[in-house]
Formats: C-alpha cells, sequence, structure tokens
C-alpha cells in the first residue's frame, strides 16, 4: 500500500479514466512507452499508429513498509491490465507495475535514438481514515494530477528515461523527478529484463501525504512534518511467451524508501524496504 500511496493506491481511478481509451486498444505498440513496459515487452522505439490491450490472473506476495493499519506481508491474486495506444503524435499508457503507472501524452520528437515527450497523469493516489485505521483521526489524502517532460534514450536494448514533473491539480504543489535505466535480453523463446530507478519527490509531496498536522494527531500519532525523499527500485523478471495469445510473466522488485518515509508516523515503525513478487498468465487481444 506504501508503494501505491506514492504512485496510485486505487488503480480503479486509472481504470475510470481510460475506459473509453481501452475499448480501441489494439495488438501494436506505442512510441515513447513506459521504460518499465519496453524492457517488459523487448520493445524499443516504435512510433507506428495503434495500440494494444492485455488482461492477465496474478499472484502477488509483497512484505515491508506499508501504512500503519495494513499488514506487512500479504499473498493475493490480483487483476492484471497492461494497456497502450498512440494516434499520430498522441499516446495513452497504462502500466500499474511502473514507477509512473498511467500517462498520458504528447511527442515532441521521435528520433531513432531518442524520444521527448510532453506527459501527464495521476501519480500520487492518496489515502482515507479506513486505511489509517483508528491510529489517528487521518484527514484523507487525495491523488494529485502532474505534467511535465520525459526524454527516453534508446541504445540497442537498453533504454535510459528521465521524467521531470510538477503537481498541476493544486494537491500539493509539488516537484517529481526520476531516472529510470533499463536492459532486456532474449534468451530460448522468452524474455528476460532487469531496471533500476530513482524516483525524488519534493518535500510538498511528501508532507502533504506522510507528514501529520496538529489536528490529526493522538496517542499514538505525533505531529510529523516531512522532508523532500528519496524512492530506489530494482526489478529483474522474465517473460515466456506460451502461445501467441498467451504469456507468462515473472518477476521480483526491490523498493528503498528514504527516512523521511521510514520516521512518519503513518508507517509501520522501522520499515524503509518493500520486496515484492509475483507470477502472472496474461492474455494479449
Amino acid at each position: 500500500m506504501i508503494k501505491n500511496c506514492m504512485q496510485l493506491r486505487s488503480i480503479k481511478i486509472i481504470y475510470k479514466l481510460i475506459v473509453t481509451v481501452i475499448a480501441v486498444c489494439a495488438s501494436a505498440y506505442c512510441v515513447a512507452a513506459d521504460i518499465s513496459r519496453s524492457v517488459h515487452q523487448h520493445s524499443g522505439n516504435n512510433s507506428e499508429n495503434g495500440g494494444y490491450f492485455e488482461l492477465g490472473m496474478a499472484l502477488d506476495y509483497r512484505e515491508g513498509i506499508e501504512l500503519i493499519n495494513e499488514e506487512d506481508e500479504e499473498l493475493s491474486l490480483s487483476l492484471r491490465l497492461n494497456a497502450g495506444y498512440q494516434w499520430n503524435n498522441l499516446f495513452i499508457d497504462l502500466y500499474p507495475s511502473s514507477l509512473t503507472p498511467f500517462v498520458i501524452g504528447y511527442n515532441l520528437y521521435d528520433g531513432k535514438a531518442l524520444s521527448l515527450d510532453i506527459v501527464t497523469g495521476p501519480q500520487n493516489g492518496g489515502f482515507t481514515q479506513e486505511d489509517i485505521g483508528d491510529a489517528a483521526p487521518i484527514k484523507e489524502r487525495n491523488f494529485d494530477y502532474l505534467a511535465g517532460l520525459r526524454l527516453t534514450h534508446f541504445y540497442g536494448k537498453n533504454i535510459l528515461q528521465v521524467e521531470a514533473r510538477s503537481d498541476v491539480s493544486n494537491t500539493h504543489n509539488g516537484n517529481f523527478f526520476l531516472a529510470v535505466a533499463g536492459r532486456s535480453w532474449a534468451f530460448a523463446n522468452g524474455t528476460q529484463y532487469a531496471l533500476g530507478g530513482v524516483m525524488y519527490q519534493s518535500k510538498n509531496t511528501m508532507d502533504y501525504y506522510f507528514g501529520v498536522r496538529p489536528e490529526e494527531t493522538s496517542e499514538q500519532v505525533n505531529i510529523y512534518q516531512a522532508d523532500a525523499g528519496f524512492i530506489y527500485k530494482l526489478e529483474y523478471g522474465i517473460t515466456y511467451p506460451l502461445s501467441p495469445k498467451w504469456i507468462l510473466r515473472t518477476s521480483s522488485t526491490l523498493y528503498h524508501f528514504d527516512d523521511t518515509v521510514k520516521n512518519s508516523p503513518l508507517t509501520v515503525a522501522g520499515k524503509s524496504v518493500l520486496v515484492e513478487a509475483d507470477v502472472s498468465i496474461n492474455y494479449v487481444f
């Protein structure tokens, strides 16, 4: 849950935003794709119009830092939905496992090795009193909406992506910076990939989601002012086609959160790491 707070807590928000686009997604790939999807699918820079839609079921395991009312270890089944569509320079990308899970954008430049985009989308999903429980009278934290620029560099099967965005929803007026590098390798009939990234969230953003105001305190939760901080990510996975339409995916991911999140009274005390592992079977439409 804590990772989703810094991305999108509720995927239902994303689904409502893109339901009309998913209806026309086909089986191609979109340009300026999020790096996570590019290395997962062993794809590079592709400027053709079209889209893709992938639906699956996953077995997920997660352990580590969470909000104080959440289990710090969980095994669950979940629905997987990955989708993307491009029409001329406009594109939409949904990849929930990414550090930027939902993006709407416009391609400004599309060269052989470089791509520059204007990107927008919700980044942090927030949480409600229900997520915190009875520990403190916490006010609801809303999801935000950020806009900015994204630069992608392709070199062989390696991809480097940097991004800078600011809150345009007046939720917290914070800033967001991201740098991710990834690579994919073909082996047998499948693909293995690895990626690493670092995400920076400004003080305004961190304090909005992890700070505690005077009116929100209790015997268990004290006033807290969060500072700017980083989130680090390492991921390794395998993609294996079972048939032209069915794909098996497995991945292991490690997140490390700065002390500004670890020390927040709203998170499980003393934890700064989140480990995730999953295996999924997906159908490509």
